[in-house]
């Protein structure tokens, strides 16, 4: 659970008595708006698109690209994740009903309300999600007091709620379904908007400009919703494995129903005219793909540290070549040497030659790791543009 720091111990008693007053109502499985026949068909056609895109991958990667375009270190085959993504590869309707209760990409599980800590969603949910989970959610967690807080620092213009579906439980604070991944994702936003980019982003549409942001790594499309849902001008380039992007697919095609949605085929070059609403790119693709592509912003969080220092360097040097010299790269990760992985920060530093490491606003800082702008010329020139 998040601690407070010292310094925010006012603030911690302070939500405290704003959530004692407010008496956050339980967000339950049954309050889920369900899919129709016609989203359920359409999921169903995603998901055959994905099998094809997998079979494709299979035939694609040779052996000496495999370091690169293949799952590797906290991605590699044998991870849980796998197990989730078969689940919903499936395509059976009650699970995709509660995809989120399969999403694991920000370490915690709505099932359990907690981290995942080894434990499993059940394949097979049970009958009654309600009584199933009625214990833990009978008393508002952590994070709902983090959050509270962090909406003391944070203009309500840039809050945004999360889609009332997919299984995103948790406790209803001002209509807002409230959780962990509710408090991490609004971490990034609050980052984003402190740091400027939110305001950088916003001349770059008052001046004309239909801004490009490149997410490598987009998990299950909970950033990507976020920044759309804020800049509805804005169009958004989603990189991952194909396991991971099936998720972001489904999440984001039936929460962004009025925007165009395109996955990218083999042998596609993609370029700015061919950017409009969210465009889906497999990762073994993206380095062929996106040779003619600028973007505005790119953006990583939590996987760069996930990767091997090969990949990262790899990535890296693919979003130095889409942001040129007005553009930036945001990212936002832990240091997880001390769990047998990587720190990125030192091979993103070989790659660009100008950072911004963020100081937080937040009375109560991140619990996500610390953040950086990345750019090719100085951050702050790029950020006056």
């Amino acid at each position: 659970m998040p601690s407070f720091s010292a310094q925010a111990n006012a603030w911690q008693q302070q939500a405290i008595h704003i959530v004692s007053q407010l008496r956050p109502a339980p967000v339950r499985p049954s309050n889920q708006v369900p899919l129709t026949d016609a989203e359920f068909a359409v999921c169903q056609a995603h998901i055959a698109e994905f099998q094809r895109i997998l079979a494709d991958r299979a035939g694609r990667v040779t052996p000496d690209r495999a370091w690169l375009l293949m799952p590797d270190s906290s991605w590699s085959w044998h991870n849980r994740n796998y197990g989730y993504m078969e689940a919903i590869l499936l395509g059976d309707r009650r699970r995709l009903n509660f995809l989120r209760f399969y999403t694991r990409f920000t370490g915690f599980s709505l099932y359990y309300m907690d981290y995942h800590r080894g434990r499993e969603t059940p394949v097979d949910l049970p009958a009654d999600l309600d009584a199933a989970l009625a214990d833990r959610l009978a008393v508002p967690d952590a994070w709902v007091h983090r959050f509270v807080v962090m909406m003391r620092a944070h203009p309500p213009e840039i809050v945004v709620p999360p889609p009332p579906r997919f299984g995103e439980i948790g406790w209803s604070v001002r209509g807002i379904t409230v959780n962990h991944d509710t408090c991490v994702y609004q971490e990034r936003i609050g980052l984003l908007f402190q740091s400027g980019i939110l305001a950088w982003l916003s001349r770059r549409v008052s001046k004309g400009r239909r801004p490009v942001i490149v997410e490598i790594g987009s998990g299950f499309g909970a950033l990507a919703f976020r920044l759309l849902k804020l800049f509805p001008e804005v169009d958004y380039l989603c990189v991952d494995i194909p396991e991971s992007l099936l998720f972001a697919n489904l999440y984001l095609g039936l929460a962004l129903p009025e925007r165009p949605h395109r996955v990218v085929a083999a042998s596609e070059v993609v370029t700015h005219d061919t950017l409009h609403g969210v465009t889906y790119l497999p990762n073994y693709l993206a380095f062929d793909a996106l040779r003619d592509v600028r973007a505005d912003l790119t953006i990583n969080t939590l996987s760069f540290s996930e990767l091997t220092e090969a990949q990262v360097d790899a990535y890296a040097a693919l979003a130095s070549a889409m942001i040129g010299d007005d553009g930036l790269l945001f990212e936002q990760n832990q240091d997880n040497r001390s769990v047998g992985m990587i720190e990125c920060k030192t091979t993103l530093a070989k790659r660009f030659p100008h950072r911004l490491d963020l100081a937080v606003a937040d009375p109560i800082g991140v619990t996500e790791g610390d953040a950086t702008l990345w750019g090719n010329r100085p951050v702050t020139e790029i950020l006056r543009t």
